[in-house]
């Protein structure tokens, strides 16, 4: 079996805890949250999560697998973006930019939880003594969940 053959089915079923959102080093909010994970078929699966906050949000995506050898997944948010992400022993990594922000996700899964998590980096002003192929990034929101299976 690939690394990546049983990782969905893994985590099927539905998965409860808070969300703890940080700003700059400091707890600013916490959100009841729920992730769902279905099978839809033999390559691709719901990826939904609740935000029970104020204004509910639901994120309903698809997870679908690209390549089984290499662990490639793809997470469809039905709107034309498709996010890559990466499965590395029971962790799915993914990393992207918007609007000049550097995100990355993370699922974590054990027998008994998913650690969600989720942090916004920000360009920070260049230090003229670094070589310009570097940049640093000030890690703004953490957004961070302890989901329990119900």
């Amino acid at each position: 079996m690939t690394q990546s053959g049983s990782f969905p089915e893994k985590c099927s079923g539905t998965w409860q805890g808070h969300l703890m959102i940080y700003s700059n080093g400091n707890i600013k909010d916490s959100v009841e949250s729920r992730f769902t994970v279905e099978k839809l078929g033999d390559s691709s699966w719901i990826w939904r999560t609740e935000y029970a906050g104020k204004e509910p949000i639901v994120k309903d995506y698809i997870l679908r697998l690209q390549d089984a050898s290499t662990g490639h997944y793809v997470i469809d948010e039905k709107d034309g973006i498709e996010l890559s992400a990466h499965l590395v022993g029971n962790t799915l990594y993914s990393m992207f930019e918007v609007e000049g922000k550097v995100l990355t996700s993370t699922y974590r899964w054990s027998k008994h939880q998913i650690e969600f998590e989720i942090t916004f980096g920000i360009p920070t002003d260049p230090n003229k003594d670094m070589p310009a192929n570097v940049k640093n990034y000030h890690i703004s929101t953490v957004q961070k969940a302890v989901l329990k299976k119900i």
